[in-house]
């Protein structure tokens, strides 16, 4: 009921009653049972809120203790951050003033050895004897063959001596000095090459084959081969040259490729009077300005028949004169222009080189008068046959006069190829590779992955100042041994590379074996682009790289798969003391957190559940990567890495800078 009151008198409203029936009455013990019960309630939500409110003071005292010792870690870190820093400056100083001043003094060896010899092969990183000789050889009028191919084998010595100076070079004015001379060299050797041609080719009608009527010549040296024929009898039929040719391999391991061109039944009677000539040059040129790696070498062009099998390329190409050109621009967007098919260079590398078709108008010929011989003179070069035009611009009647031209080549056993190539022609006038104008191509060996992104990676030391760095690719699980200054590539899978696998050889010159042979587990500053990565801070990894290369004589390091789910402010590896032929115990690892300011032991192991960054409650906290391991590590072994060896260090920070495994794991 409500009251109320109401001009001084006090009123009461009733609330009507509820009809229906009474429920029943409780008894006594129903409501002494129900007292029960709720005082029972009572007690027992009062000792849960207790128990939550201890839990929450547990809690916040775990909190305060925890974060008690991190101060306390923090402040010790602090206090000996100085030190630390100090002590591992010292050691990268050492290392690093012991390998320059080795670089140097093997450096200045090698310029007095060749000071000793009296040659007259220039020194490339001198300007103007590298300008003396490309001036004195483009004016040397001597055309002889066997010649003119020595001189080539001197200019790719110093085309190769080039491209190292491009990879090594600190002081980046040298590098267009270096770009413009082996340019210059790689123009020289095609001119030089084809200007032999022109003597050879004026006397084809003295050299015919007997069994074809026409003229077919090759001329070998280590180095390269040359292979010409002229078609005189104007024999349409004719559709294979230079059959067994066979293989033939350097010292250096370059091995020739393969290759044959068909000529079509339909061509016209004016394109029956032309000679062909066939040359193949290895690029890559050299990088856009500013870039320090750089590599060309010619290597032997051969004609060869083929049947169809496996490691072949079969493919029909519209032009046949291709160039060495350096990559496009650094522009995430290119345009060539509409419906041109480019080939991104930052994406794709040129890989078991560059093949130069090339048809030619036959010079006049001499012929025979009452015992004289005689031939019209012209100082006039070779004249270029355009065997097709580009369609765009061609007629109906000139399209169907000009029919493609079929290729097959195979594949060259000192490459591999991860993935499906593709295949590309030099456009002269736009200066760039482009794809489009090539039609029927197949390719019988068919690869869907790249060897990006790496599945694991291991590096442990097997001996003082040696290791074996092992690598599990997408395609192929390579291991590369280490011991002081010199690698040895090594791998399960056979690929038949034979000049590459089990050869010792430097950390560059290793990694340059292994691009041109297309086993690529090495980075460039496109590969994130195309590449699953983890997005780690460069700088970062390079201190840890750094530290790393330190203790590698003694510590072995591996991938985790936290690394990839901490985020790109830190990283993640594993780490433990061990030395030996063996894999390291499981038990022996140890997870580390990197961070900017800090390196830390993890308390989660590899097969934890989720990733927590807490750090181990029996560690504490470093400034330094080497102070933080050194925390687990015996007293033998913290001495063993006062020893090692600088250019063991060296050699492997710069695979680990390379290949940047804790970006691409």
């Amino acid at each position: 009921m409500n009251y109320f009151l109401t001009n001084g008198y006090q009123c009461v409203v009733m609330a009507p009653k509820k009809k229906g029936k009474k429920g029943p009455k409780l008894t006594k013990a129903e409501k002494a049972r129900l007292k029960i019960e709720e005082e029972e309630r009572r007690v027992r939500e009062e000792e849960e809120a207790r128990i939550q409110a201890e839990r929450e003071e547990q809690e916040r005292l775990e909190r305060q203790r925890r974060q008690e010792i991190l101060d306390r870690l923090e402040a010790k870190d602090s206090k000996r951050r100085g030190g630390e820093l100090g002590e591992l400056r010292s050691l990268l100083d050492q290392n690093y003033l012991a390998v320059m001043k080795y670089k140097n003094d093997v450096a200045q060896m090698s310029k007095w050895e060749k000071y000793m010899q009296c040659s007259d092969i220039p020194d490339p990183a001198v300007q103007q004897e590298i300008n003396t000789f490309i001036s004195l050889w483009r004016d040397d009028p001597e055309r002889s063959v066997k010649t003119v191919l020595k001189q080539c084998n001197v200019a790719l010595k110093l085309i190769e001596e080039l491209a190292t100076l491009l990879r090594e070079v600190t002081d980046e004015e040298h590098i267009p000095k270096y770009q413009e001379a082996l340019l210059h060299l790689q123009d020289i050797v095609y001119a030089k090459i084809l200007n032999t041609n022109i003597d050879i080719l004026k006397g084809a009608s003295n050299s015919i084959d007997t069994e074809t009527g026409n003229m077919q010549a090759v001329i070998k040296d280590d180095n390269t081969t040359l292979c010409l024929w002229a078609n005189l009898m104007r024999n349409p039929r004719l559709r294979t040259f230079f059959e067994d040719i066979p293989l033939e391999v350097t010292e250096e391991g370059d091995e020739a490729e393969e290759t044959q061109e068909e000529t079509q039944e339909d061509k016209p009677a004016e394109e029956q009077e032309q000679e062909q000539t066939v040359e193949e040059e290895v690029p890559p040129a050299p990088e856009s300005e500013g870039a320090k790696h750089s590599e060309s070498q010619l290597s032997r062009a051969s004609m060869q028949h083929a049947e169809d099998g496996d490691g072949q390329i079969v493919t029909q190409v519209e032009v046949l004169v291709a160039e060495a050109t350096p990559p496009p621009p650094d522009d995430d967007l290119m345009v060539y222009g509409e419906g041109v098919e480019a080939v991104d260079l930052r994406k794709y590398t040129p890989l078991g080189g560059v093949f130069y078709y090339e048809l030619f108008h036959l010079p006049p010929q001499s012929y025979q008068v009452k015992g004289w011989e005689i031939r019209k003179m012209s100082d006039a070069g070779l004249k270029v046959f355009q065997s097709i035009a580009e369609k765009s611009n061609q007629t109906e009647d000139e399209e169907a006069a000009s029919p493609l031209v079929g290729l097959s080549v195979n594949v060259p056993d000192a490459v591999v190829f991860l993935e499906t190539p593709l295949v590309g022609r030099w456009d002269a006038e736009g200066k760039f590779w482009r794809m489009d104008g090539i039609s029927g191509f197949s390719y019988r060996k068919h690869h869907t992955y790249a060897n990006f992104p790496f599945r694991s990676w291991e590096l442990r030391p097997v001996g003082k100042d040696s290791a074996l760095f092992s690598i599990n690719g997408a395609l192929i699980d390579l291991c590369i041994t280490i011991q002081g200054n010199q690698c040895m590539l090594q791998s399960e899978r056979e690929v038949g590379l034979t000049d590459l696998f089990n050869k010792w050889m430097s950390a560059p010159d290793l990694q340059q074996a292994m691009l041109k042979a297309g086993i690529n587990i090495f980075v460039n500053e496109h590969t994130d682009k195309f590449v699953t990565s983890c997005r780690k801070d460069p700088l970062m990894e390079h201190v840890v790289y750094e530290q790393m290369a330190l203790f590698a004589s003694v510590c072995a390091f591996s991938w985790s798969k936290w690394n990839a789910q901490c985020g790109p402010e830190h990283i993640v590896i594993k780490v433990c003391e061990h030395q030996g032929p063996d894999p390291a115990p499981e038990d022996l690892w140890n997870l580390y957190l990197v961070g900017a300011q800090r390196f830390q032991k993890l308390e989660i192991t590899e097969t934890s559940e989720v990733f927590c960054a807490d750090h181990h409650p029996d560690s504490e906290f470093h400034s330094t990567f080497i102070h933080m391991l050194q925390d687990n590590m015996s007293h033998e072994g913290i001495c063993l890495t006062r020893e090692t060896h600088f250019l063991f260090v060296d050699t492997v920070q710069s695979l680990f800078c390379a290949i940047r495994p804790l970006m691409f794991c």
